[in-house]
């Protein structure tokens, strides 16, 4: 991986140079102290980055100068979509960070009936906490296009809308005895994938009817209980080695 550091900013990437305000340019003046003259690299969260120097450097504010033209990451043969119930306290913040460094699509905190309290509070207060470590994630391991991290959803809500993806995975250890890589490899021609991780709780049979219906197949991991962002964690990585 190159060590040139890496910044975010939305974009364009098309003028001559560009400014960093807010947390990013105190990161770089503060904690890198990139001065004049410091080489680095800006990507938009879209596929796009492009290298250049630093003209200006303040707390608050860096000006950059680009010295290359942009380059752009082609989009991915195929998407992972990861809906988990968010877990409580910094389990959820390390779930959109690994998730981000394996290449996952999107996050999307899903509420379940037995979705725990604390996570659900955590999912409606923190999103802008998750966002930042999507970005933060997506510097260090050299990704250009962010994770995006959706805003909390109910489970009867967000099935309708995962009805043009065309693998549809829950975990559960109840539901079948098909481990997850055999049912991602028979999945292997959907360019969509979306894999339902469920609370620590577990899944009422109620819920479990009605994702059945929405035509998720089911599969499992191991023949114990995991973690959450373990689970959601070890799926992303059993995704992302079938489809490097």
């Amino acid at each position: 991986m190159s060590s040139t550091p890496r910044f975010f900013h939305p974009g364009p990437l098309t003028e001559p140079g560009l400014v960093i305000e807010g947390s990013e340019a105190h990161h770089a003046a503060s904690s890198r102290r990139l001065k004049p003259g410091a080489e680095i690299e800006i990507f938009d969260g879209n596929g796009r980055a492009r290298s250049g120097r630093v003209v200006k450097s303040a707390a608050s504010r860096i000006e950059v100068r680009f010295s290359a033209p942009a380059e752009t990451e082609p989009p991915p043969l195929r998407t992972l979509t990861i809906c988990l119930s968010p877990p409580r306290g910094e389990r959820m913040r390390f779930a959109v960070e690994k998730l981000s460094e394996l290449g996952c699509g999107e996050v999307v905190p899903l509420l379940f009936r037995r979705s725990l309290d604390a996570g659900v509070r955590a999912a409606t207060g923190k999103m802008e906490k998750w966002r930042r470590t999507a970005v933060e994630a997506a510097k260090q391991c050299g990704r250009n296009r962010l994770l995006r991290v959706a805003r909390p959803i109910a489970l009867p809500d967000a099935l309708p809308l995962f009805e043009s993806s065309e693998s549809r995975i829950v975990l559960d250890l109840l539901g079948s005895e098909a481990a997850l890589p055999a049912v991602v490899e028979q999945d292997a021609p959907a360019p969509g994938t979306v894999i339902l991780v469920g609370p620590e709780g577990g899944i009422t049979s109620d819920e479990r009817s009605l994702i059945r219906d929405a035509g998720f197949r089911t599969a499992r991991l191991f023949d114990y209980t995991l973690r959450i962002e373990t689970a959601a964690v070890a799926a992303a990585a059993i995704w992302r080695s079938t489809f490097p």
